[in-house]
């Protein structure tokens, strides 16, 4: 950290950059591709068909800007489209409750019960199924997703789910469809349905959501399920690819799934080994869902976990198998973002925000498409953990999981033109140049900071919204808060400093502070002074920042420190320091001054700031001011000098 000892650069970039290559001393991994060695197909990238529309104000407004950034930017090309067991009912409750006719504890309590259409499950009476929800889920967003990827000359695989929470039946109202000659009859009419309605036709059909959360569903009656649905689907003409057993337990999935496929002829039309991720997760239970797929020649896929997010995906696809995942809904207006919706709808205005997790799941979905093949791919460090696919298409993607920023040297992509693409904690699809690779040749690649990097083809013109960022430069940053204090002269431990800036606007973060630190030097008046923090005091917070707390060794006045990325992009720094383990020099002027800040992560992006708008106090003992805008220049060097 000695380079941050001397104050010599006039002005760098205000808050926070893109970095050409990381720090001197940062990690680097050699990464070989392997064309020979093939493993799962890709067959989509999921989102329940929920998007707001019944619940958040002025879907009509935002819907287009969703399925356009929904397919065009993240990649999204397969639906689960619900269909609750209290469609067949000689009654349209949802119509009622969406009339305002019935109320939601009415409604919840009626959705999953059943009425029998008629005594024989051969024979289909229209009256008694009331398809309006999910005609309402299909003309709203199904059909919007579908229109949007055949212009781009791709394909909607649709995946209709069976919901039955049984437990939520009121008192007194049935279940029919645990007997599988009345749920072979239920998918066949759904299929039918959707066929004659809209020109529909299921890829998949997922036997029962969640059934471990239900008494009526064992992996026996599921094995019996498909049975019977499979006959009724196959005589109408109908393909018949169910997925199961979609447990919330990973765990779970393993045991029903072997109940499964020990019922006779079941496992004949098992085309998915499904699972959710809220409770059993374990490498061994991923190990084994990807052994049993190999023995009885399925897919697998992890179909819902709200929370879940890279981390998790690049486990299922690569000790799982997985050739389709979802984390859940499409959108949805919420007060915070909960990791339930891969887009976030405005409460106020009809908006339409990236999540954060999704800013990362980016860089596997638009890059990897459906009919990809995963090739082998080895690292050198664990700490960049690679994916490879070969595209329909002929393009190689490599997608690698970094636990921290550095360098990468990729060897074994077929000849041709690539280019790179990471997304950070405070950074989102920034862009590499472009590399010709010749035969036998390698690519170098880099990210500033744990993330996710992507080694791709390039893309035409327009093809997608992600942004190229611009050189780097000084960001300028408003300085929300200066206080300098000196509460006694005879006592420099209880000197205390502490600011807090602001970018004002969608910003980005070059650079790692817990590989190298960083490093603040403050003016006031004509005094300056650095203060180290080591890297060994920083850790990352949460998926949009970095924390710092002083090593218990000390030696340095910094106390704590937070660098912060909003959802909207906006970057928040603050810094606290004190005298107890480290001298603070700096003494409150006792005339009118202005300070100034410069804090810099080592070998990566800086942020500077005047506080000199609203002067509260400067009387010796205290200075403090506040609210000042954005400098037009960085008026104090980093500590690393040029």
């Amino acid at each position: 950290m000695g380079f941050l000892r001397t104050c010599k650069r006039a002005a760098l970039p205000a808050l926070f950059l893109w970095l050409a290559a990381p720090a001197p001393g940062v990690r680097a991994a050699s990464i070989t591709v392997d064309t020979g060695q093939t493993f799962q197909t890709i067959v989509g990238w999921e989102a329940t068909a929920e998007a707001g529309q019944f619940e958040c104000s002025s879907f009509e407004s935002y819907a287009p800007e969703l399925f356009d950034r929904a397919v065009n930017q993240l990649g999204i090309n397969r639906l689960r489209l619900e269909v609750r067991s209290g469609t067949e009912n000689d009654h349209d409750y949802w119509a009622d409750y969406r009339a305002g006719v019935i109320d939601k504890a009415t409604w919840r309590s009626v959705r999953y019960a059943t009425v029998n259409d008629n005594a024989d499950p051969n024979v289909i009476d229209w009256n008694g199924f009331q398809f309006s929800a999910l005609d309402q889920a299909v003309e709203s967003a199904v059909l919007p997703i579908k229109q949007r990827l055949e212009a781009l000359g791709r394909a909607l695989f649709l995946n209709v789910t069976y919901v039955a929470f049984t437990n939520d039946i009121g008192t007194g109202l049935s279940y029919i469809h645990d007997d599988p000659d009345e749920y072979a009859e239920f998918v066949l009419a759904t299929y039918l349905h959707l066929q004659s309605q809209y020109g529909l036709v299921p890829d998949t059909w997922e036997v029962i959501l969640e059934p471990d959360n239900v008494p009526q569903w064992s992996g026996t009656a599921i094995g019996q399920a498909i049975v019977a649905a499979a006959a009724r689907l196959t005589q109408a003409g109908f393909p018949a690819q169910f997925v199961a057993p979609s447990t919330t337990n990973m765990g779970n999935a393993l045991s029903y799934f072997d109940a499964i496929v020990a019922v006779p002829g079941a496992a004949t039309y098992l085309a998915e080994l499904s699972y959710h991720r809220y409770a059993g997760v374990s490498v061994a239970n991923l190990e084994a869902i990807a052994q049993r797929a190999v023995t009885y020649g399925v897919r697998t896929a992890m179909l819902e976990h709200i929370g879940s997010g890279y981390d998790d995906l690049h486990d299922d696809l690569e000790i799982a198998g997985n050739s389709a995942w979802q984390q859940f809904t499409l959108a949805f207006c919420l007060p915070a973002d909960d990791g339930s919706a891969y887009y976030l709808i405005g409460t106020g205005a009809p908006t339409v925000t990236e999540a954060d997790r999704t800013r990362f799941l980016r860089q596997y979905f638009h890059y990897v498409r459906a009919g990809a093949v995963r090739l082998a791919a080895s690292t050198s460090d664990g700490t960049f953990s690679p994916l490879a696919f070969a595209n329909s298409d002929g393009g190689t993607v490599v997608v690698i999981k970094a636990n921290a920023g550095g360098t990468v040297t990729v060897a074994g992509l077929p000849a041709g033109t690539y280019t790179s693409t990471y997304t950070t904690a405070a950074a989102t699809a920034v862009h590499g140049p472009q590399v010709v690779v010749p035969n036998g040749g390698t690519m170098d690649a880099a990210i500033p900071a744990a993330g996710v990097l992507t080694i791709h083809p390039p893309e035409a013109a327009g093809s997608t919204t992600t942004t190229t960022l611009p050189p780097p430069g000084d960001l300028l940053a408003e300085g929300r808060m200066f206080v300098l204090k000196n509460p006694k002269d005879t006592d420099p431990s209880r000197r205390r400093l502490v600011l807090r800036v602001d970018s004002g606007g969608p910003a980005q973060l070059g650079g790692d502070p817990t590989v190298a630190g960083a490093a603040l030097n403050v003016m006031v008046g004509a005094s300056a002074e650095c203060y180290e923090m080591p890297a060994a005091g920083w850790s990352i917070a949460g998926s949009r920042g970095y924390r710092y707390r002083r090593p218990a060794i000390g030696g340095t006045p910094v106390k704590r420190a937070l660098i912060r990325r909003s959802r909207n992009g906006r970057i928040k720094l603050k810094v606290t320091a004190d005298g107890k383990t480290a001298p603070i020099t700096l003494l409150p002027p006792g005339t009118t001054a202005t300070a100034h800040a410069t804090f810099e992560i080592a070998g990566g992006g800086q942020a500077c700031a005047t506080f000199g708008g609203t002067l509260v106090r400067s009387d010796g003992r205290l200075f403090k001011a506040k609210n000042a805008p954005a400098p037009a220049s960085c008026a104090l060097a980093g500590c690393a000098g040029p």
